[in-house]
């Protein structure tokens, strides 16, 4: 074996032994430092919520000894900043830990914030989580409220004046008994559930792989996109257009309706009943077509690739 050879076979090992070391230290460091509960009592006041973590599941819950505070469950070594300043209340996390910490940072269980609101009405609420949930209890109602988490769930259960906006790419959505101006909702992989709820303007409601699911929803404008899941709309009442769109999944109605609906499945099927008379214009390609022939009411446009379109009219 000539020597460039054994050089690069030394040089190899030493990179092998070296690697296998940091790793060592990583995974044996990563997870160091114990979980502690720590509690911020917050004295001044605020009408502003601003969340900007790494990983964490977050809780916004009514106070029950009229004290606003935030409880930690975290690491040690990995506290959280919490402060209030300028009418805001903001809880971060700056990742501070050396690089082979950070190379290795891993932990089966994460951090938990509970946020203790004595008043029930603030201005915004706006959050940013990498890794983990939110849970916005009911009581509260919020100006405006922006959620985002790229791989966590938001769960919903309070009131905005403005708009609620929740984004995450492999969670779920779910909004319980809200009431709010605009929804602008958007999950990558994640299902988006909307339950007992009353928008007065607009929902927009966009998944790639999950479904869409409307329970007893008031509003004015639908605007639902499903790439590969199904929409369902049940005992759902639009004022105004439905317009929803899928590729290989389902558009389902029970006893929901709107004064115009637009309906495109490619090779999914559009079925269910409506409430009110319409003008249909429906057609598939290689689909069955069974709609009633009634001459009067909004107008439904239906159209498939490949399923098949089954609508009627309940009173």
């Amino acid at each position: 074996m000539n020597k460039f050879l054994t050089g690069l076979l030394i040089i190899g090992a030493i990179t092998i032994i070296v690697g296998g070391g940091l790793i060592g230290v990583g995974c044996a460091t990563s997870n160091g430092g114990a979980y502690e509960t720590n509690e911020y009592k917050l004295d001044e006041a605020f009408e502003k919520i601003n969340i900007d973590v790494e990983t964490a599941s977050v809780e916004i819950k009514a106070s029950t000894d009229g004290q606003n505070k935030v409880v930690c469950y975290e690491k040690e070594d990995r506290k959280h900043t919490v402060k209030v300043a300028d009418n805001k209340l903001s809880i971060t996390y700056v990742n501070n830990l050396p690089w082979y910490k950070k190379i290795f940072n891993f932990s089966i269980k994460g951090p938990q914030i509970t946020i203790y609101l004595a008043d029930t009405k603030y201005d915004t609420l706006v959050g940013k989580i990498n890794t983990g949930s939110y849970t916005i209890n009911a009581g509260f109602t919020f100006g405006s409220m922006d959620l985002k988490s790229d791989t966590g769930s938001i769960t919903v259960n309070s009131y905005s004046e403005s708009f609620i906006k929740a984004e995450t790419d492999t969670g779920n959505i779910k909004l319980n008994n809200v009431k709010a101006k605009n929804l602008d909702l958007e999950s990558d992989t994640g299902s988006i559930d909307i339950n007992n709820s009353i928008i007065e303007e607009n929902i927009e409601a966009e998944t790639d792989t999950g479904h869409i699911n409307f329970e007893s929803v008031k509003c004015n404008d639908v605007n639902a996109n499903d790439s590969t899941g199904s929409i369902k709309f049940n005992n759902t009442i639009v004022i105004n257009k439905i317009t929803a769109k899928t590729s290989t999944g389902s558009i389902k109605f029970d006893k929901s309706d709107a004064n115009t609906l637009s309906l495109k499945a490619s090779t999914g099927s559009i079925t269910g009943t409506l409430l009110s008379n319409k003008i249909f214009y429906c057609s598939s390609d290689t689909g069955r077509v069974n709609v009633p022939s009634s001459t009067d009411g909004g107008l439904c446009e239906a159209e498939t690739d490949t399923g098949s379109i089954n609508l009627s009219i309940v009173q």
